[in-house]
Formats: C-alpha cells, structure tokens, sequence
C-alpha cells in the first residue's frame, strides 16, 4: 500500500540475478517495477493489435478498435506529412511505434497503483537521445556533411 504520494515513482527490485566474473567482482542482472511495467504495455500493445484488431479479418466493417487504431494510424500519418512531407513516408513505421508506445506508457500511468515508466528521466533520454541519433544519420545520409551547418546560425563564420 503507498503511504506517500512519491513512493509511485520509487524504482525498487522485484528479481536479481548474479553472474560472478571473478573471485571479487560481481555483475547483476535486476528486474525491476520498471522493467516489469515497460513489459507489461508492450504486451498491452501486442494484445490490442493481435486479438482485438487482426482477428477481425473477414468483417467488411471494422469493429470498434480497428477504428480506433486507423484513427490514431491516420492521425499520426497525417501530421507526420504536414510537418516533413511525402519524403518522410518511409519512416512512418518508427514514429506510429513511437507514437503509440509512448501514449499507452503514459495512459497505463493513469490507473492509480501503476508505475508511469516515462516519468523516470532515464528512460525519456534514452527515446531522445535514439530519436535525435537517428535523424542525424538519415540528415547526414540525405545531405551530406553540410547536414550539420543545420546547427549553426546562418552568417556565422566557422
């Protein structure tokens, strides 16, 4: 039972697992609330794609969740060609995933007793810091070197 508002965001082991290297050094394995909620939406996701969405296949009219994952399908889509383009299609996959993951880890935090992995900055700068790793390799695989004159302000001398 949480007696402090705060003990929702306390990390705490749920399982360990040891593997000794040598005589005097050990490394760990931890299995945390953490790790346990990460797992939990995506099997979450997994569930609401697979049995409630992909089992509907010889309806000609899509049933309630289907419709909502083409709405937020759509959505994302839609926003993603008004801010990038037609260019930016094939990389759809990866920001609808990103998308939809980040919003069923947020909503999952909004049961009481829950755990909101994101609300961990560890986590948030690990999907920034890929997100931004990324568009940098694509920038510099599109443009080349001068990708990164992106960074400093026009007019500036080197």
């Amino acid at each position: 039972m949480i007696l402090n508002p705060l003990e929702q965001f306390s990390i705490f082991s749920l399982f360990t697992i040891f593997e000794k290297i040598t005589d005097t050094t050990y490394t760990s394995l931890v299995f945390s609330n953490s790790s346990f909620f990460l797992l939990l939406n995506v099997l979450i996701f997994l569930f609401l794609v697979k049995l409630l969405v992909l089992n509907n296949k010889s309806a000609v009219i899509p049933n309630r969740f289907q419709y909502i994952l083409e709405s937020i399908y759509s959505f994302v889509l839609n926003m993603l060609l008004e801010s990038v383009g037609s260019s930016a299609r094939k990389y759809f996959s990866w920001i609808f995933f990103l998308f939809v993951s980040l919003l069923i880890i947020n909503l999952s935090g909004m049961v009481p007793y829950s755990f909101t992995v994101t609300s961990h900055l560890i986590i948030t700068f690990w999907l920034g810091l890929s997100v931004f790793i990324g568009i940098n390799i694509v920038g510099i695989r599109t443009y080349g070197i001068h990708f990164l004159s992106l960074f400093l302000p026009a007019g500036v001398p080197l």
